[in-house]
């Protein structure tokens, strides 16, 4: 449903404009521009879910400035005079497919853009779910240690959306791990500072890091078998993007994205249960 209030209109108004300039200058190729628009439109929607790899980063300030492009091409090719010859035709073809193009390339971002965030909305991440997860956390949380500097790594989970929208998903990936990461390192130093036979929940008798997906489960996050097995998949991703430059799929991004969201639901729950004690000043 958000694909339809953010971008269909103006995709329905774009296939309107286009074909009446065309209807007006070049009515023998109104049919086939219409379907090559249509055609284009499907297949980047399509390719906004990408099943596949990554499609080309957008931008609602790329669409605008071709829509802006396209708006004086049309006013200009309006008030133009183009004498009937063959050179006159090239001229006037010229003038108006410039600002043709523009506006498709304006239309496909923008549909590529509210596919992406009509899918953002389908697994839970609405523009504001950040700041309504922090008043929670806030309320749930208000005598836990060190909530300060949680809630601050928190608030850099608004990025995320951003980042996935115009199809970064390598930095939507990472940065919503980080986010995870500070706040399960945050969590383990005050658990260990109150009780230091927890130690070795969060790292080796060495002092190396327990992985995160095993520090999470033995804080009381994702127990269940298949959560377990979600937490390992995700951070091998967020490994292979580090290390290996691995380009992430949609569905990999996804169910980062969905864990993210799931670790902002749970964790002022499971952090509770631990019962620590409000640092003294």
């Amino acid at each position: 449903m958000v694909f339809f209030y953010r971008s269909l209109s103006f995709v329905v108004i774009g296939l309107v404009v286009q074909s009446y300039v065309f209807a007006l200058f070049f009515p023998q190729l109104l049919l086939v521009y219409v379907t090559v628009y249509i055609t284009l439109l499907v297949f980047s929607g399509l390719l906004a879910k990408n099943s596949g790899r990554e499609f080309h980063a957008m931008d609602w300030s790329l669409a605008y400035i071709f829509l802006t492009t396209s708006i004086l091409g049309l006013g200009f090719a309006f008030s133009a005079n183009f004498e009937i010859t063959p050179l006159g035709f090239l001229q006037a073809f010229l003038v108006v497919i410039v600002p043709e193009t523009a506006l498709l390339l304006s239309s496909i971002i923008i549909t590529v853009l509210g596919q992406r965030v009509s899918l953002r909305y389908s697994f839970g991440m609405s523009d504001g779910v950040f700041g309504k997860a922090r008043k929670r956390w806030e309320q749930e949380l208000d005598t836990f240690p060190n909530l300060d500097n949680i809630l601050s790594s928190l608030d850099e989970g608004r990025f995320v959306a951003s980042l996935f929208d115009k199809g970064f998903f390598n930095l939507a990936i990472l940065w919503s791990c980080n986010v995870m990461e500070k706040i399960v390192d945050a969590t383990a130093t005050e658990i260990v500072s109150q009780m230091p036979d927890k130690e070795p929940l969060f790292r080796y008798e060495g002092g190396r890091r327990r992985p995160y997906p095993e520090q999470l489960n033995n804080l009381g996050y994702g127990l269940q078998e298949t959560y377990k097995t979600a937490l390992w998949r995700v951070w091998d991703v967020r490994r292979k993007i580090a290390h290996y430059n691995h380009r992430p799929t949609f569905n990999e991004t996804a169910e980062v994205l969905r864990t993210l969201i799931s670790f902002a639901e749970e964790m002022p729950r499971i952090l509770k249960s631990w019962d620590l004690q409000p640092r003294s000043h």
